[in-house]
C-alpha cells in the first residue's frame, strides 16, 4: 500500500492541488513530488524513490483535495490511498 498523508486546510483557504503538501506514511513521512503531464499524475518519494502513476482522467486530484479538507481516508487506486496527516 502506498500511503499519503495530506495537512489538513479549510474551505475557506484557497489552494490548487499543486499547493498540496504529500508525504508517504510508510516511509515514514517522505515528502511527496507530483509531475504532471496530459495523461498521467506521477507520486514520487523523495526519500525511498517510490513512484506511483495516476492516470488524470481518474481525477486523483479532487480525493485528495475533498481528503485535504473533510479528513475522510479515501482510496484512489487499487494500492493507493489519502488520509489527513495528524
Amino acid at each position: 500500500m502506498f500511503t499519503i498523508e495530506v495537512r489538513k486546510k479549510s474551505k475557506d483557504e484557497e489552494f490548487s492541488f499543486k499547493d498540496l503538501e504529500m508525504f508517504h506514511r510508510e516511509c515514514i513521512g517522505g515528502r511527496i513530488k507530483i509531475t504532471e503531464d496530459s495523461l498521467f499524475i506521477r507520486l514520487i518519494c523523495l526519500r525511498c524513490k517510490t513512484e506511483k502513476i495516476l492516470l488524470r482522467d481518474a481525477n486523483p486530484s479532487t480525493e485528495l483535495i475533498q481528503t485535504v479538507i473533510d479528513g475522510k481516508e479515501r482510496k484512489i487506486d487499487y494500492d493507493i490511498c489519502v488520509v489527513q496527516r495528524d
